[in-house]
């Protein structure tokens, strides 16, 4: 059997936790699950999976057979031959975030590292979204990381710009030919959206450190029995993930459309956590 593999595109429409567990010692009771390495907010591939195959089951009605051939049998579901699935499915990786800024309602923002990360697992996947001359554009365009302390847009910038905690003075505007070209591929393909901003790896890393978090009362008989703190993905937020598949069917996609692409992700769905926008970025011909 042939696979090929597509790269989908996962926007938060609604905050989004998708926890690591509730066993921390930290300040915030329930985090968000996490890169081990580069402790970037993720999906876990179990998580996605879970996610379409309830929303297929639930709200689509899918035909088991189709099921089991996208996600494979349950004994959960009183099956006692089990059979593995023909999707393979792969964590959702965080490509931006949205900051505040004064002059715009946010940015997409995102860093170098987060992209060249990107691109490498674009090529060792075998996803076919770029042509091997745009893949050596992208590898050269993010091969070194801005300054620290800088920011950087894509577009001429206002005096009075502020964007989360930088001012004026700490934002520039992208003069680098190619990584302005990189950065319209990664638009003209949907992976990013405008407007976007670039930071630095170490300032980067301190943004992904202070994510939301939001103060949640436990009721038990209306009365308030434990006052907790949730880390969330916020809302607009981007993930990518690979989902390889046979070449010759693609059910997935297919299924999806029967939803409008609308999957929920992660805890709270009673709360309207987790309502995001499932769809598969299509190369360009």
């Amino acid at each position: 059997m042939i696979l090929q593999t597509d790269l989908y595109r996962i926007i938060n429409i609604t905050n989004l936790h998708a926890g690591s567990g509730d066993s921390t010692y930290g300040i915030v009771d329930k985090q968000v699950q996490r890169d081990p390495i580069t402790k970037l907010p993720v999906v876990h591939a179990s998580s996605l999976k879970g996610a379409l195959r309830e929303c297929f089951e639930v709200v689509v009605k899918t035909p088991s057979a189709t099921i089991e051939t996208i996600f494979g049998s349950d004994s959960k579901r009183g099956k006692t031959k089990l059979q593995r699935g023909q999707f393979e499915f792969f964590e959702g990786r965080l490509v931006s975030l949205p900051v505040r800024s004064n002059l715009q309602p946010f940015y997409h923002a995102t860093s170098i590292s987060v992209l060249k990360d990107l691109v490498e697992n674009i090529v060792h996947f075998g996803s076919a979204i770029f042509s091997e001359r745009e893949l050596t554009a992208l590898n050269l365009a993010f091969t070194n990381d801005i300054t620290a302390g800088k920011l950087q847009i894509f577009g001429d910038k206002n005096s009075d710009l502020a964007i989360d905690e930088y001012y004026s003075a700490n934002i520039e505007t992208c003069t680098n030919v190619n990584l302005k070209s990189a950065v319209d591929l990664l638009v003209d393909t949907k992976i990013l959206d405008k407007p976007i901003v670039l930071f630095a790896k170490k300032d980067w890393d301190a943004l992904l450190d202070r994510l939301p978090v939001i103060a949640r009362n436990n009721l038990e008989n209306g009365i308030s029995t434990n006052l907790f703190y949730e880390e969330v993905v916020p809302r607009q937020a981007r993930f990518v993930a690979f989902v390889m598949r046979p070449s010759t069917h693609d059910l997935l996609t297919s299924e999806l459309v029967k939803v409008n692409h609308r999957v929920q992700i992660g805890a709270n769905a009673t709360v309207g956590y987790g309502q995001c926008q499932f769809e598969c970025i299509i190369p360009k011909t």
